[in-house]
């Protein structure tokens, strides 16, 4: 389904995928293989190496998840890794920043937050690598985008709404794309609901 040059997979079924997988244990080192996964073409038919391919999966198709997707994804892996250092979130409770460096034998599943001059994950200490972005990865960035845009828009006032914000993004890229002058350092911009 994601080779189809018309399918865009949003974050939350990615989300849906991974933690029905988490769920069940299968990123577990000892679990068993998934059945089909290797006809499906993926090397690894469970354990972490399986969630590393999934998220990068994610990674290329997705800009973010929403705070409601972390919290399904950080319950599901709770419940797959039962008997690890996480405990469930409830209902109503947030996913907490956690900055703390974590112990060698943690399981790691946290929200945190990044060092802007390093790039630094506080629990870790790994960096985050540049990623210099090829034509399609910009494409596929720019997607990310104006989907980010309209789903926005849509929650808040409705699908026309969505769509038009969507629309302005594209314009003011296109814009932005054929206009011959110095490239800007800077764009600060408004939104007012009441023009068109």
């Amino acid at each position: 389904m994601r080779q189809g040059e018309t399918v865009h997979l949003r974050p939350e079924t990615y989300i849906q995928l991974i933690s029905g997988i988490a769920e069940n244990g299968f990123f577990c080192p000892s679990a068993p293989a998934i059945d089909g996964a290797r006809d499906l073409g993926y090397e690894y038919a469970s354990g972490p190496k399986l969630f590393d391919r999934l998220s990068e999966e994610l990674s290329n198709d997705a800009v973010e998840i929403s705070a409601a997707a972390a919290k399904r994804l950080y319950n599901a892996l709770s419940k797959g890794f039962e008997g690890h250092n996480m405990k469930p979130l409830h209902f109503l409770q947030s996913l907490e920043v956690r900055n703390d460096p974590a112990d060698i034998s943690e399981l790691i599943a946290s929200r945190v937050s990044l060092d802007a001059s390093t790039g630094e994950c506080p629990r870790t200490g790994v960096r985050l690598r540049l990623i210099n972005l090829d034509d399609e990865q910009k494409e596929r960035l720019k997607q990310g985008l104006h989907y980010l845009a309209a789903s926005a828009y849509e929650e808040r006032s409705g699908k026309d709404a969505g769509a038009k914000a969507e629309e302005n993004l594209r314009s003011f890229g296109d814009w932005l794309a054929k206009r011959n002058a110095e490239p800007f350092t800077a764009i600060v911009g408004r939104f007012d609901s009441e023009r068109t």
